[in-house]
């Protein structure tokens, strides 16, 4: 599969790209291209590279053969780190952790700034904006560990979104949360979608995503096997809405 032709650059171009984990390819020859404004979810069974292809849009793998190009560039070059946000699979923050919903949230403003410099007025009031979006901006100032599960994976959502980025990816973010959250979650992405950002999404949750996505990756034998309408997706599921 070639990437679509556009007379706008897409955010996202994986041009026939390989990847092995200990010599056992997992990504082979696989091309895709998403562009802004794109709510796009990637889809398949287990262990067959899906969150591999994310790291590798990250920049956080190099491909041994094909290109990825994130926003123009090579990610390992990208320049605007803030143009780039990640949400990766939940993993549990210790209880002895003393931070507040607010503290969580601001951490990621302050990893973009230089160490001796506050985030600034506006900024932070983008951070509370996201926090808004998902519901949660009244309970800023409750610690982290008291909020459910959903509750914790919206506020990882709100970081990410307190940036501004340009290109959103997230790793099953809707996986272990409560159907409220989920549809919460489902609708922020659409929105950020809306308002011009490329949101790549991995998920096994795709009924949930059914209303608010564009088009789904699947992917199977290291390569993108089907790309199309949610509502055209082979129908191969281990349960109810799930793949």
């Amino acid at each position: 599969m070639t990437p679509p032709a556009s007379s706008v650059s897409p955010a996202v171009v994986v041009d026939d790209v390989t990847f092995s984990y200990g010599g056992a390819p997992v990504i082979q020859g696989l091309s895709c291209a998403i562009g802004s404004g794109e709510l796009v979810a990637i889809a398949g069974a287990n262990g067959v590279g899906k969150s591999t292809l994310l790291h590798l849009v990250l920049g956080l793998y190099r491909p041994e053969a094909g290109t990825v190009r994130l926003l123009g560039v090579d990610p390992s070059r990208l320049a605007r780190r803030g143009a780039l946000g990640y949400v990766p699979q939940r993993r549990v923050i210790a209880d002895v952790l003393p931070a507040t919903v607010a503290e969580v949230l601001l951490s990621g403003l302050l990893s973009r700034s230089t160490w001796w410099r506050r985030p600034t007025a506006s900024a932070r009031a983008r951070a509370m904006s996201a926090l808004d979006a998902v519901g949660l901006v009244d309970r800023a100032d409750d610690r982290f560990q008291t909020l459910s599960g959903g509750q914790q994976q919206r506020v990882l959502i709100a970081k990410a979104l307190a940036g501004d980025p340009t290109v959103l990816v997230l790793d099953e973010p809707l996986a272990g949360v409560d159907a409220e959250s989920q549809r919460l979650i489902a609708a922020v992405l659409r929105q950020r979608a809306d308002a011009g950002a490329c949101v790549i999404v991995v998920s096994h949750e795709l009924e949930v995503l059914d209303p608010v996505v564009d088009r789904v990756l699947l992917l199977a034998g290291g390569r993108v096997a089907f790309e199309g309408a949610l509502a055209d997706l082979p129908v191969h599921r281990h349960g109810h809405g799930h793949w």
